[in-house]
């Protein structure tokens, strides 16, 4: 019995870090508005779009909810909701 997961091949990888230049820099812009530790961020971050391309049926066809998907994603991931909206509309 494998308990481990399947070694990546180099087309999931360049899947992957297609998704992630895409997506990452928008998430990571919300995710500092946070006010968080640098690190706490970046973990954050990092579980979240992990988390997000290990998801059997991910929304990409719909790509104007993907942003809303990781989003609500990095909230299970600790990222903070309360005071989040108004630091977004003091930035608009």
């Amino acid at each position: 019995m494998n308990l481990y997961p399947p070694k990546p091949t180099i087309k999931d990888l360049q899947g992957f870090r297609l998704f992630y230049d895409q997506y990452a820099p928008k998430l990571w812009g919300l995710i500092k508005l946070a006010n968080l530790s640098a690190s706490r961020s970046e973990t954050i971050l990092m579980r979240t779009m992990t988390k997000a391309w290990q998801q059997p049926n991910p929304p990409w066809p719909a790509k104007k909810h993907v942003l809303t998907w990781l989003i609500g994603l990095a909230y299970t991931e600790g990222l903070p909701t309360e005071g989040l909206l108004t630091r977004i509309k003091t930035k608009s």
